[in-house]
């Protein structure tokens, strides 16, 4: 019973995520996922007796039913933004919670601005337009 806990805990946790990002590798996250196990179970399955089986089946079953799950919740607490304050619930920016940063372009500008290639004014400007950028 543990093993099936703990299959659907992790279903939970990779739901969420996805619902969570808006990232265009977690499809192919997922898609690895799943192949992984399935085809692990499928490569040994003619070597389990039939109660082992028979918890294959349930720890698949439960992994795959908490997974989907996690995604309905994950897009339901994005959508609704369940985790945001009261005053950004109803803001016209982007719904995702976790999304990439443009760390790279952030991190450039940082090291403009250690440089002296650019002034502190110049370089809150570039900072400001790409977060304003990344809201629309």
């Amino acid at each position: 019973m543990s093993m099936i806990l703990g299959f659907a805990a992790l279903g939970l946790l990779i739901g969420n995520l996805v619902g969570l990002t808006s990232e265009s590798v977690v499809a192919s996250t997922i898609g690895l996922l799943f192949s992984a196990v399935g085809g692990s179970v499928i490569l040994f399955l003619h070597k389990l007796q039939q109660g082992d089986r028979r918890l294959a089946g349930q720890l698949i079953l439960a992994l795959a039913l908490s997974t989907l799950i996690g995604i309905f919740t994950g897009i339901y607490v994005t959508e609704h933004r369940v985790l945001s304050p009261d005053y950004a619930r109803n803001s016209p920016s982007d719904n995702k919670y976790l999304r990439s940063s443009a760390a790279s372009e952030v991190a450039e500008i940082d090291l403009k601005y250690n440089e002296h290639a650019i002034t502190a004014a110049q370089a809150y400007d570039q900072l400001r337009a790409l977060v304003t950028r990344e809201k629309k």
